[in-house]
């Protein structure tokens, strides 16, 4: 220790330039066995390598994903989701606000966490290339993981059941460049496409990863253009995680600008519905055990154990 002094306004300070303070390292398993610990206390979980702090009910760990955090549409937040007016606001700082389509939706709570209810088939949100200004394109150079909680209780069969979850169209049109939805035919399943500037639906997997439509579910879907990795997971309690880590590739790949739609299907009968507690972008890709980690960290919210 360099030098330890107390005082006043500071409680303690540790001085030094060539060390460091170390937290207590410990185990999930060690963690699990400390007895009633204090809010606020603080260790270095070596099984999960993060730190993590107790609350007074649970620990939370302390990641790096809000660094590449770029859009988080938050309905239990407020500042985000005022209940009223034509805006569902973007609290990352980035004012990447999502535009209301048609009406505006009801709110609920399940397990203790707000949502939105798309209880119908009608359009919901935009955000167009003129607010994003780049920083949510779909095209070729960019970097992007989108992260959704919801719940789909009520999944028509059939053709009804297309649930529209994530659009991406070049700028003022409404051809495909990204289109992630649900579909309920016999197999119900996620169907992540992506598409070539022919527009042909190169990355197309198929329908994966079902839900159980009672309980929230936790679903990523991850665009690395540069290396042409396109990525789909899920997490949800009772399923076994889902990760499939590459999708497939697409050559060549559209230039340009995008416009983002979410639960909505511009110029078609189709569109979203569900029970949506939250949506948020990342300017990165992240491993499965990061996304073990943040289902971990976030799944608290939504009263999953």
């Amino acid at each position: 220790m360099a030098n330890t002094k107390i005082t006043n306004p500071e409680l303690f300070n540790l001085g030094g330039s060539t060390s460091a303070t170390q937290l207590p390292v410990m185990t999930t398993t060690e963690r699990i066995a400390m007895s009633t610990p204090s809010v606020g206390e603080t260790i270095f979980n070596s099984t999960t390598d993060k730190v993590e702090y107790w609350d007074g009910t649970k620990w939370y760990g302390i990641t790096y994903e809000v660094n590449n955090l770029i859009l988080w549409l938050n309905a239990d937040d407020t500042n985000s989701w005022t209940g009223s007016g034509s805006t569902w606001f973007d609290v990352s700082n980035n004012n990447y606000n999502a535009t209301i389509t048609t009406a505006v939706p009801g709110t609920g709570t399940i397990n203790g966490a707000t949502y939105l209810n798309l209880s119908t088939r009608n359009d919901y949100f935009k955000i167009p290339y003129s607010v994003h200004s780049g920083a949510l394109n779909m095209t070729s150079g960019s970097v992007i993981t989108w992260l959704y909680w919801m719940r789909m209780p009520s999944i028509p069969s059939g053709t009804s059941g297309l649930n529209v979850l994530l659009k991406a169209t070049p700028t003022g049109g409404t051809t495909n460049q990204v289109y992630c939805r649900y579909y309920n035919p016999s197999i119900q399943g996620f169907q992540p496409l992506v598409y070539n500037a022919n527009g042909t639906a190169q990355v197309n997997a198929g329908y994966i990863a079902s839900i159980n439509t009672s309980d929230w579910v936790m679903f990523v879907a991850s665009y690395d253009y540069p290396s042409n990795n396109f990525q789909f997971h899920r997490y949800q309690p009772n399923k076994t995680n889902y990760n499939n880590t590459n999708l497939g590739s697409v050559s060549p790949q559209y230039t340009g600008n995008s416009d983002i739609y979410l639960f909505n299907e511009p110029a078609s009968s189709y569109g979203g519905y569900g029970q949506v507690g939250e949506i948020r972008a990342y300017n990165t890709i992240f491993t499965t055990a990061e996304l073990d980690a943040m289902y971990d960290d976030q799944k608290g919210k939504y009263g999953i154990t």
